[in-house]
């Protein structure tokens, strides 16, 4: 079977039958919340979360759109939970907006599991096991650019309108201690062990929407708290070594041209 290719003026490639791209299904809104009041068994100290419901046996990808200045994060993906309201899979995400917020966003399926269900004049390509993937009735993803790294920063059109992809949980863990310390004495006061003050810090990585022409990586929070650890003898005069639990840097998260969708 022959493969259709269709290439830019510039020689890079724009269509590939072979390729099945990710295109648009729909879209929805769906509004913040506190984690800790709603469901304290996600602890978090992010101010707000928020669910989108997943298809959990369609190939997906789902774009958010943020309120402009604050971040988001993807934290998981999971089944309903117990008697809480969850009613089948969601993504669940972590943000820095305050709760009430309106967050748009975008779900992308790949086309070879939408169907075939187009009809009409258009151009249709199929690849070599006869399926089709694509149709000019289609609305593929079209990526304006990716960021990696954090602190990495894009620059957009500011015309355009944008959702951003992240596709799996991205951040780090790390403990420090802050020189503060309690003593402990013996019956003669002399001192035998000291509990040096220190600090969890977890952070996700996230993306955060600067304005219309830009977006970044940046840490949203997630989970900090407080903690001792008993040194003894010779080694209770110097605090604890911080140390790093786990670092998972955030790659690849997709900008999304959603521009009239």
């Amino acid at each position: 079977m022959a493969q259709a290719q269709f290439f830019r003026q510039n020689g890079t490639i724009q269509f590939d039958a072979a390729i099945a791209p990710y295109i648009f299904q729909n879209k929805g809104t769906t509004q913040t919340f506190n984690v800790q009041q709603r469901y304290p068994q996600w602890t978090c100290s992010a101010p707000s979360s928020f669910f989108v419901p997943m298809n959990y046996e369609a190939d997906e990808t789902i774009a958010i759109m943020m309120p402009n200045g604050y971040a988001y994060s993807k934290y998981a993906t999971l089944a309903s939970y117990g008697g809480s309201s969850l009613n089948g899979w969601q993504h669940i995400y972590h943000t820095n907006a305050p709760a009430g917020s309106t967050i748009t966003y975008y779900r992308f399926q790949n086309s070879i599991n939408v169907g075939s269900g187009y009809t009409g004049p258009g151009l249709r390509l199929y690849n070599p096991a006869g399926q089709l993937t694509f149709d000019s009735a289609m609305r593929p993803a079209i990526v304006a650019g990716t960021l990696s790294g954090n602190g990495s920063t894009i620059n957009l059109n500011g015309s355009r309108a944008y959702a951003s992809i992240i596709q799996s949980f991205a951040g780090y863990e790390q403990s420090y201690f802050t020189g503060s310390y309690e003593e402990y004495t013996d019956e003669k006061g002399n001192v035998y062990a000291r509990y040096w003050n220190g600090y969890s810090s977890t952070k996700m990585y996230g993306i955060r929407t600067n304005n219309a022409a830009s977006a970044s990586v940046v840490e949203v929070p997630f989970y900090d708290t407080q903690y001792n650890v008993l040194m003894s003898g010779a080694y209770q005069y110097n605090p604890p070594a911080n140390s790093s639990q786990f670092n998972l840097p955030l790659e690849n998260a997709l900008m999304v041209d959603v521009t009239g969708i």
